[in-house]
């Protein structure tokens, strides 16, 4: 896989979590709930470490990466929060989607080990 398919799985895989994620019925959970300050400092350094970018802070008080609409980071550069995902939530949806989020999650994750060789 090359950089750029890399980033475009990225790209899929986030949104298909963050569809996910917005559908979680256990009980309705406001967006952005389980972005975590932690995670913005992983991604920071991830992204400079292994793509050689420096990330942009925001004004937001508590995540440093949190825009308006919503992350500021490209998904990429944020593969903690781009692969995370619900599995309850994951298993209530169609076999397709469960699927695609899979195929997707090991695909990046061969790329990953390969890039870091």
């Amino acid at each position: 896989m090359t950089d750029d398919e890399l980033v475009a799985a990225y790209a899929e895989i986030a949104a298909l979590s963050g569809a996910v994620c917005a559908q979680c019925a256990d009980p309705p959970h406001p967006p952005y709930r389980c972005c975590s300050q932690l995670y913005c400092w992983v991604a920071r350094e991830a992204a400079l470490e292994r793509w050689g970018v420096t990330l942009t802070r925001t004004h937001h008080e508590a995540l440093p990466y949190m825009g308006a609409q919503g992350c500021t980071v490209a998904p990429h550069l944020r593969s903690l929060c781009s692969l995370a995902v619900c599995k309850d939530e994951l298993a209530r949806q169609p076999t397709a989607v469960q699927e695609r989020y899979w195929t997707l999650r090991e695909a990046i994750e061969e790329a990953e080990e390969k890039r870091s060789v």
